[in-house]
C-alpha cells in the first residue's frame, strides 16, 4: 500500500511543513506531521482532508495519530465521519479504538451515519458491532432518541447492540425507560440482558420498571436473572415489592444469581438487614457466603448482624467463615463483642479464615490487650500471607507505644529470623512511638538485638544516635551520611508489601552486575529466569519468585513505580533520570537490544545500601543441576 496522498493539502496555508522528500520511507517524520497537523491551528477544510488521508497510511502509528487528531479537533471533523466509521468496520488493526474514540468526540453530527451501520449488525463482524454500539455509548444523550428507535428493530442484532449502547449512557438515558421496559419480554435474551442492565444503570428513574425487572428474575436466562436483581438493587424502591423479590432470587439454582439478589440487597441497607441475616443461617452455602459479603460492604451500618456474623465464624463452609471476619473487619468499631471470636478464628485449620480474621482485629483495633498478643503470636503462622497480615494489622493497632513496642521488642529476642524481621518493620513504621523503648533495648545483653535496634534508631531517628560513645565502628559505617539519606527515603515504604520485590531486584543487580555498573547490553528475560532459578534466591529459607513474568510486572514494574513516588522522585533521580525507565531500547545494526540505564544503575546502589543496612539480603546458591 502506498502512503497518504497529500497532493490536495494547500501547503500555502498556515500548516507546517509536513516532511522531507524521502517520507514514503521515514514513518517517524509522517507521524511528527500528522501531530503538527492536528496542532496547526489552520482551518478545518485543509487539516482534516489531509488527516482522513493519513488514516490509509500503511503504518499503524500514523493511522492511529491521525484518528486520535481528528477526535481532537472534535465536531468540527465531521467531514471524517464515514471515513472513521469505515476504519471500525472493514478492519479493526486499523486504528479502530482511536476511530470510534474520534467519532464519540465529533459527538451528535455522527449519530446518524452510526445509526445507519447499526442497522445492518447483523452483517458486520460482532468486534465492529460492538464498537459501533460502545461508540454510541459514548456519544450519550444526543445518540438517545435514535437508539430509542432502534430497540423496535427487526433485526434482533441492531435492538442487541441498541441495548447495549443505552446500557453504556446510563442514568442520561432515563427518556429510554419506556422502551427498555418493552425490550424486557423481546424475544432475545441478549436484548433482554443488556435491557436489564440499562435499567439498572440509569436508577432510580427507572423505578416504574421494578415489576418487569421483578418479572425478570424468573427468566429462562441466568444472565437475565442476575441483571434483573442487580437491576432491582440499583433502584432499590419500591421496597415493598423489590425485597421479597430479591428475597425469592436467594434460592436461584445459579450462585451468580444468589450473588447479584445478596449484593442488590447489601445496596438497599439497614431495610433488608433482616432478609440477609436469615440468609446466613440458611442451608444454602452460595446464600450464606454472599450474604455474609454483602453484610460487610454495608459498613457500620450493618452492626445489627454482629452476632449472626459471629456464629458464621464457625460455619461448616471456609468461605463463609473468611466472608464473616471480612465482614466483621469492614464494620469496624461497633463490633468489639466480636474480637474474642476473631482471636479465636486466628487458629482456624484454613489459611484464608486466620488471614482475613488478622485482618479484621487491625481494623478493629480495641481492646489492644487482647488483640495484639493474639496478632504477634499469629506473626509465626506457617502460612506467609497470615503472618504478613498480623503484621500489616500490627501496624494499624491504637496507642503502638502502651501495648504493641513493648512486645514488639520481645519478639526480637524470637529465634525465628522470619518472625524478628516482621518485628523489626513494624517497629519501624510505628517510628517515632518507638524510639523511647527502642533505647531502652540499648541496655539488653544482646549483641545481635542491639545491632537490630541500632538499625531501626537509624532509620527512625539517626539524631538520636548522636554521640553514643557505644556504637562500635563496625556500627557506625552503618550510620554514614548517604546511608541515613538513603533509609529516610524508605522510612514509610511498606516492606509487607515491597520487600520481595526489592529482594529480587537486588538478586537481578547480582546476577547482571558487570551490565548495570557499565550501562550496557542487560540480559535477555528468558536467560534472567533460567539464571535465578539455578541460584534459588531465598530469605528465611523461603523461595523468592523467578518467574519471567514476576521479573517484569512483579519486581521491575513495582519497583520502578515506587521509585517514581516521593520522596524518592524528588530526592533520589535528577531531571533527566525522572524521565527514564530501568532498561532502554536500543537498535544495533538491524538488531533491536536493552540496555539498563543510570537510573537503573543507582536504583540498585539504593536497594543494595537499604537491605545491607537493615539486614535483609536475600541467600542465592548454585544448585547442583
Amino acid at each position: 500500500m502506498s502512503t497518504a496522498s497529500h497532493e490536495s493539502l494547500d501547503l500555502q496555508a498556515p500548516v507546517p511543513a509536513l516532511y522531507p522528500s524521502d517520507a514514503d520511507r521515514d514513518v517517524g517524520a509522517r507521524r511528527r506531521a500528522v501531530q503538527a497537523l492536528g496542532e496547526s491551528g489552520a482551518p478545518v477544510e485543509v487539516v482534516v482532508p489531509a488527516l482522513i488521508a493519513f488514516l490509509d497510511d500503511y503504518d499503524e502509528g500514523v493511522r492511529r495519530a491521525a484518528a486520535d487528531a481528528l477526535g481532537k479537533i472534535g465536531t468540527p471533523a465531521q467531514a471524517a465521519v464515514l471515513v472513521l466509521i469505515d476504519k471500525v468496520v472493514s478492519n479493526y488493526r486499523l486504528a479502530q479504538p482511536e476511530a470510534g474514540w474520534a467519532l464519540a468526540k465529533i459527538g451528535a453530527p455522527a449519530v446518524p451515519a452510526l445509526i445507519a451501520t447499526l442497522s445492518r449488525a447483523s452483517e458486520l463482524r460482532p468486534v465492529s458491532a460492538l464498537s459501533i454500539s460502545l461508540t454510541l455509548g459514548a456519544i450519550g444523550a444526543p445518540a438517545v432518541p435514535a437508539l430509542i428507535d432502534a430497540l423496535s428493530h427487526r433485526d434482533e442484532a441492531v435492538r442487541w447492540e441498541a441495548a447495549r449502547a443505552l446500557n453504556e449512557i446510563g442514568a442520561t438515558a432515563k427518556s429510554a425507560v419506556p422502551a427498555l421496559m418493552v425490550a424486557l419480554a423481546d424475544e432475545s435474551r441478549h436484548v433482554r440482558q443488556h435491557a436489564a442492565e440499562a435499567l439498572g444503570k440509569i436508577g432510580t428513574p427507572a423505578e416504574v420498571a421494578v415489576p418487569d425487572l421483578v418479572a425478570r428474575l424468573t427468566d429462562w436466562d441466568s444472565i437475565v436473572r442476575e441483571n434483573a436483581a442487580r437491576a432491582l438493587g440499583a433502584i432499590g424502591t419500591p421496597e415493598a415489592v423489590v425485597l421479597p423479590a430479591l428475597r425469592a432470587a436467594l434460592d436461584d439454582p445459579n450462585e451468580n444469581v444468589v450473588r447479584y439478589a445478596t449484593q442488590a440487597l447489601g445496596q438497599i441497607g439497614p431495610p433488608a438487614l433482616p432478609i440477609l441475616m436469615g440468609a446466613l443461617t440458611s442451608g444454602n452455602n452460595a446464600a450464606r457466603r454472599y450474604a455474609a459479603s454483602a453484610l460487610g460492604e454495608m459498613g457500620p451500618s450493618a452492626a445489627p448482624a454482629v452476632p449472626t456474623l459471629i456464629g458464621g465464624l464457625e460455619d461448616s463452609a471456609p468461605n463463609v467463615r473468611w466472608e464473616a471476619a471480612i465482614a466483621l473487619g469492614r464494620i469496624g468499631k461497633p463490633v468489639e463483642a466480636a474480637v474474642p471470636a476473631l482471636v479465636t478464628a486466628l487458629a482456624d485449620s484454613h489459611a484464608s479464615v486466620r488471614h482475613h480474621a488478622a485482618a479484621a482485629l487491625g481494623h478493629i483495633g480495641t481492646p489492644a490487650e487482647l488483640i495484639v498478643p493474639a496478632l504477634i503470636h499469629a506473626l509465626a503462622d506457617p502460612d506467609g500471607s497470615v503472618s504478613h497480615q498480623a503484621a500489616d494489622a500490627l501496624g494499624r493497632i491504637a496507642d503502638p507505644a502502651e501495648f504493641v513496642v513493648p512486645a514488639l521488642i520481645q519478639i526480637l529476642l524470637n529465634p525465628d529470623a522470619m518472625v524478628r524481621q516482621k518485628a523489626a518493620e513494624i517497629l519501624r513504621k510505628i517510628g517515632d512511638p518507638a524510639v523511647p523503648a527502642l533505647k531502652e533495648t540499648r541496655r539488653l545483653d544482646n549483641a545481635e538485638v542491639q545491632s537490630v535496634v541500632i538499625r531501626l534508631l537509624a532509620a527512625i531517628s539517626p539524631e538520636s544516635l548522636a554521640g553514643d560513645a557505644s556504637i562500635s565502628e563496625s556500627e557506625r559505617l552503618v550510620l554514614s551520611a548517604e546511608d541515613q539519606r538513603i533509609l529516610t527515603w524508605f522510612r514509610d515504604v511498606d516492606l509487607t508489601v515491597y520487600l520481595t520485590p526489592l529482594q529480587l531486584f537486588w538478586c537481578i543487580g547480582q546476577v547482571d552486575r558487570a551490565a548495570i555498573e557499565s550501562e550496557d547490553r542487560a540480559i535477555g528475560y528468558s536467560k534472567l529466569q533460567a539464571t535465578l532459578e539455578q541460584l534459588q534466591p531465598t530469605y528465611g529459607e523461603i523461595r523468592l519468585p523467578t518467574s519471567n513474568g514476576y521479573i517484569r510486572d512483579g519486581c521491575l514494574e513495582v519497583v520502578h513505580v515506587l521509585f517514581d513516588k516521593e520522596p524518592f522522585f524528588s530526592d533520589a533521580w535528577s531531571d533527566e533520570e525522572r524521565e527514564l525507565t530501568f532498561r532502554a531500547t536500543h537498535m544495533r545494526g538491524k538488531r533491536r537490544e536493552s540496555r539498563w540505564t543510570r537510573r537503573a544503575r543507582k536504583a540498585f546502589h539504593y536497594v543494595d545500601r537499604f537491605l545491607s543496612v537493615m539486614k535483609c539480603l536475600p541467600k542465592m546458591a548454585v544448585t547442583n543441576g
